[in-house]
């Protein structure tokens, strides 16, 4: 599994400047379009598998990333 980062180093000390996966750029757009769409900023999220049907199919998909883990409460 592909896991991008930036790593920003003062070429003069060597010594690190930033440190950022590209991931965390786009939080903000994810957390105004929730508000927008009415939640709110304390609302709680399962994090745990979902299925959802496809339109076509009609069969359901399950999003994966790499190993699944199950965190929920």
């Amino acid at each position: 599994m592909l896991l991008p980062a930036l790593v920003a180093l003062d070429l003069k000390t060597g010594g690190i400047r930033a440190m950022r996966q590209p991931g965390s750029a786009f939080k903000p757009f994810v957390y105004a379009a929730a508000l927008e769409k009415g939640m709110s900023y304390n609302d709680r999220i399962l994090d745990i598998p979902i299925s959802i049907p496809d339109p076509d199919t009609g069969l359901p998909w399950t999003p994966t990333i790499g190993r699944i883990t199950d965190r929920s409460p």
